[in-house]
């Protein structure tokens, strides 16, 4: 997570670990809540992609 702007980084701890609704942050955000979704799916997308691409590459290294 720390190689994903600083923008990114606050979205993600805001929706998966702080308190606030999605509703919530979105309005904090000036954004529609479908809008936000839309955004956190593609964060954990790209979170999966820079996962799988470390193990692939520790799986290189032994």
């Amino acid at each position: 997570m720390e190689l994903m702007p600083e923008r990114q980084q606050t979205i993600l701890r805001r929706c998966y670990m702080g308190t606030d609704s999605i509703t919530e942050i979105a309005e904090g955000l000036g954004r529609q809540r479908t809008a936000l979704y839309k955004q956190l799916a593609r964060l954990k997308e790209k979170l999966l992609g820079c996962i799988q691409q470390r193990i692939s590459m520790v799986g290189d290294e032994s």
